[in-house]
């Protein structure tokens, strides 16, 4: 049999030493990422074998690469029609295809490439997934059990498909999909892994640490699976075993502060606030020109109400970061939030000078010189940007929030009809004209406002529960208000605001044991919230639980010294003193 005979394939087949030759060098240049002059070698090594379907499908994937798309279709057409018994050609061909969003011919090139190569995997897995993005599953899985038949015992197929599931949410497939995978290759690391976090998605808590837990057998030093266990642990409150294999895991990098950062985000989902400082903090001090690292440190510090640290942290953002803009308004924030309103003052006069156009950092010089008693230069800020245009919708509801906060209820409220008679589907302008009325003392007005928005958007979780609050406070229409603010938790499950508002709902209906147990839920989400520990107080004095009423309007009170109020404080030591105790903790 002669090199030329026509009946070999792929590299066993080369007709010239010229080919051969270019094809090398073709290879070399893709190697180093050259591909313009790969393609040009390849080019010539189709010349000296035209006929070589190997080198047409080197040729097209050279054009691809390069963006030529069109010549690489011309290519794989050429190499399918030279030698229609090329499988290669007719894969690399449906690839082709399927990325020009042409899902039905991929589809028959793939189909031809499995039944000239029924053992290559690839080509299955290629028409399963043009079939999922077609929307036809039941094609896709017959695809993959195609493979399963055609090599036993081979895992990729139903691994594959197991992570397109998990991918789109979709954890009950997934799992199914990966069990079988997991099935034929029990000791893939990858794929025990994927099956304990379809678990995690399924709040099977136990089963999701059964498959972490072999996986760590596979991998005993694997950061992903210790970090997972960890999580996992934190979230079910098991604080010691979280600790135990977050020590595991920094055991091995202790320097490393993207490692120290993980752990504070997933402190951060625990709502676990200084432990989450704490490693930010230490993150940073490993990577103090991390920009990234800067701001979510003081993003958890603010939360903490820690705000002279927390605009320290904002200050350390580098100018030229991407997440500067934000940092520096952040800054002001808390540097106003911290009684320094000369500075924040001071710095945001500087960024409107540098960037007058940039509309945050006029709000919040607007915000920051209300904060340091000259609201009516901030009024003034924005009606002079505002003219006698309609503006933004940011910078009316801006303008109407500061008329508020000078008691201009009026003026608010003109303003808002004014830009919502221009824009009369925003729903922005109108939920803050439901505030300009709830601020005027108009509830009535204010719930009218936030149905009109529920018109327009039925999930509008913040309407739902502004409806329900405002009935809960009034102690009226209360099971219209319990459905309201579930369903606003339906939309936001973990909002600390709404499950104190339903808690609230069921303090007014005279259930004040349910009432207690989802006001500690919403004080644990938002531990920072005053309001919500007084709401918790209140339920504790219905149910007679006197010293923890007591110890939870004390909490209130400390948290007003970061964030004062003084109509909360006086009604919390009334509470306080109705009790028989007093803000320092003496019994009257």
């Amino acid at each position: 049999m002669t090199e030329a005979s026509g009946t070999l394939q792929g590299e066993e087949r080369y007709a010239s030493s010229r080919a051969y030759l270019y094809f090398v060098q073709g290879m070399l240049q893709a190697n180093r990422g050259d591909h313009r002059a790969a393609a040009e070698a390849l080019k010539l090594a189709v010349v000296f074998d035209p006929e070589a379907g190997y080198l047409r499908v080197a040729l097209a994937e050279q054009y691809a690469r390069t963006g030529a798309v069109d010549k690489a279709e011309s290519e794989l057409k050429q190499a399918v029609a030279a030698d229609p018994s090329y499988g290669p050609a007719h894969l690399a061909l449906g690839k082709t295809w399927a990325d020009l969003r042409r899902p039905k011919a991929a589809a028959v090139a793939f189909e031809k490439a499995i039944s000239l190569q029924p053992t290559e995997p690839q080509a299955y897995l290629y028409l399963a997934q043009v079939h999922l993005e077609a929307g036809d599953e039941p094609k896709a899985i017959a695809a993959i059990e195609a493979l399963s038949k055609a090599v036993p015992g081979e895992p990729i197929g139903y691994k594959a498909i197991g992570r397109w599931f998990a991918e789109k949410g979709e954890a009950d497939k997934a799992s199914k999909f990966l069990k079988l995978a997991q099935e034929r290759d029990p000791g893939d690391a990858e794929t025990l892994v994927l099956l304990a976090k379809t678990f995690e998605a399924l709040d099977k808590d136990a089963d999701a640490e059964r498959w972490y837990v072999k996986a760590l057998g596979r991998d005993p030093d694997s950061a992903e699976v210790l970090l997972s266990l960890g999580t996992l642990h934190l979230r079910k409150g098991d604080l010691p075993a979280s600790r135990a294999y977050f020590d595991r895991l920094l055991s091995g990098s202790p320097q490393d502060p993207d490692l120290h950062a993980k752990l504070a985000f997933a402190y951060v989902r625990a709502n676990r606030l200084q432990e989450a400082s704490d490693f930010f903090e230490k993150a940073h001090a490993l990577s103090p020109q991390d920009a990234t690292l800067s701001f979510f440190w003081g993003r958890v510090l603010e939360e903490k109400l820690e705000f002279s640290k927390a605009a320290a942290a904002y200050a350390a953002v580098d100018p030229k970061a991407d997440l500067w803009p934000q940092a520096l308004v952040h800054q002001a924030r808390c540097l106003a939030q911290a009684k320094q309103t000369r500075r924040a003052v001071d710095l945001m006069s500087r960024a409107v000078a540098d960037e007058p156009d940039r509309l945050e950092y006029l709000l919040e010089l607007a915000q920051a010189l209300e904060g340091d008693g000259r609201a009516a230069e901030g009024v003034t800020l924005l009606e002079k940007r505002l003219g006698q245009n309609v503006g933004p919708a940011r910078l009316i509801e801006a303008l109407a929030s500061l008329y508020g906060k000078a008691a201009r209820h009026a003026d608010a409220v003109s303003l808002l009809q004014r830009a919502i008679s221009a824009a009369p589907r925003d729903e922005a302008l109108i939920f803050a004209l439901g505030a300009a009325y709830e601020r005027q003392g108009d509830l009535d007005a204010a719930v009218a406002r936030m149905r009109e928005v529920l018109s327009f958007n039925p999930d509008s979780s913040a309407a739902l529960n502004f409806i329900g609050y405002t009935y809960a406070d009034r102690g009226k229409n209360l099971d219209e208000a319990e459905a309201m603010v579930k369903r606003a938790l339906e939309l936001s499950p973990d909002n600390g605001a709404y499950i104190d508002s339903l808690g609230w709902v069921y303090f007014h209906k005279g259930d004040f044991k349910r009432a207690a147990e989802s006001l500690e839920k919403a004080l644990r989400l938002q531990p920072q919230e005053p309001v919500i520990a007084e709401h918790l107080g209140d339920a504790y004095t219905r149910l007679a639980r006197k010293k923890e009423a007591a110890e939870t309007y004390r909490k209130a009170l400390q948290l007003l010294d970061k964030a004062p109020d003084d109509k909360v404080r006086e009604s919390l030591e009334g509470k306080l003193r109705g009790l028989g105790e007093t803000a320092g903790g003496a019994r009257r």
